[in-house]
């Protein structure tokens, strides 16, 4: 009995001890004085503790960055003992580095990169070690904001340390090769990740495929989907709609409508992208009718179309000269409860005139000013 309420007692005076540190650095929250003063009554599992706290990330990252390394550099009654070759490393404390790192990676600044490292080392320096999602995060952050030098040195330190790359190592790296057209680089990256025993996971193959396409090679690209359909696995939604985009800007319409029915078939999900896509292929190489047709099919499977892929069909049928069937598609947007902006009005009065319909245009015209439509220089040069 004593034993429990002893336990429940400490831990009692612990969260005191983790309000008190929030509510100091919180209050004086760029006071140098102030943090080192605290320091020297705090032990490492107490500051720990406070850098684990998710409300100080979000309010106060640069705070909590400050008292850390004011911690590690700080003249410290136990100090000497942590931070002796024999002193235990605090692997449980791996989660609190990462969530460290995370805020400052997530904060989208190529400073915040540089100091999540030093912020890596002075963890080191108190036992607490880098894992694996440490390094990947620290890796993916100097590729994104700082650059690949300084990320491979990151994967060189990894493995120097004990630390072995995993899939996710391999992956950022592929990912960013390939993001940089470095084609043949990345390609060696998947070939080490077969060698060490890993095989390509549908991340891989999704990023190789979006490589093969921006680098204008859709052979390897479909070579790679019909070896991801061999293995079992399923491309993403934003990977289908890359390929079928590539297609349509070759001007292979009928092999990108073929694609999205063979992927239906084997359970991919084809969204509105996906038909906003062929219907801007369709309309561009002046195949209106497929075009509509396709959003016809794309409304009876229950896709409900955005104002982009409105805008897209009501501009293309203004230069097919089919404005009737724009403003009945602007009709159906309306019944929506959505508001066609300047631009679409515009369209719709050109495409009236380019018909030789100026009675049409004056007709529609009035009657969005009658809706609220603000007519703009545009608009009465048109109509002029």
């Amino acid at each position: 009995m004593t034993t429990t309420t002893d336990a429940a007692a400490a831990a009692s005076s612990e969260v005191q001890l983790l309000k008190m540190v929030t509510t100091i650095l919180t209050s004086h929250p760029n006071s140098q004085s102030a943090h080192k003063l605290l320091i020297q009554n705090l032990t490492l599992p107490t500051v720990l503790a406070v850098l684990s706290s998710t409300q100080l990330h979000r309010t106060h990252s640069a705070t909590l960055f400050s008292f850390f390394h004011i911690f590690c550099h700080s003249p410290h009654p136990s100090l000497s003992s942590r931070l002796s070759p024999s002193s235990p490393s605090f692997p449980a404390s791996s989660s609190t580095a990462r969530s460290l790192l995370l805020n400052f990676i997530s904060s989208d600044h190529p400073r915040k990169v540089k100091e999540a490292i030093s912020l890596k080392d002075d963890l080191e320096s108190l036992r607490v070690m880098p894992d694996e999602v440490t390094y990947n995060t620290l890796i993916d952050g100097c590729f994104q904001w700082w650059g690949s030098v300084e990320a491979f040195k990151l994967v060189e330190e990894m493995k120097g340390k004990g630390v072995k790359p995993n899939a996710v190592t391999h992956n950022i790296m592929v990912k960013w090769y390939y993001k940089e057209g470095k084609i043949e680089e990345a390609d060696c990256i998947v070939a080490k990740i077969v060698e060490s025993g890993f095989s390509p996971d549908c991340f891989t193959y999704n990023t190789m495929i979006n490589g093969y396409c921006k680098a204008e090679n859709l052979g390897e690209a479909f070579k790679m989907m019909d070896e991801m359909g061999r293995k079992g696995l399923k491309m993403d939604t934003f990977t289908l709609n890359t390929i079928v985009h590539k297609l349509c800007v070759e001007k292979l319409l009928k092999e990108a409508y073929e694609l999205t029915v063979k992927t239906t078939k084997r359970g991919y999900i084809i969204d509105e992208v996906t038909y906003g896509t062929l219907i801007m292929g369709y309309f561009k190489n002046d195949q209106t009718n497929k075009a509509m047709k396709l959003w016809d099919e794309m409304k009876e499977k229950g896709i409900i179309p955005s104002v982009v892929t409105y805008n897209t069909i009501i501009r293309r049928l203004c230069h097919s000269l089919k404005t009737d069937q724009a403003v009945d598609k602007l009709n159906e947007l309306l019944d929506k409860g959505l508001a066609p902006d300047e631009a679409m009005c515009n369209i719709i009065i050109h495409g009236f005139c380019w018909e030789g319909a100026l009675e049409k245009a004056f007709l529609f015209y009035n009657r969005m000013v009658e809706n609220s439509f603000k007519p703009d220089v545009i608009t009465c040069n048109i109509l002029l």
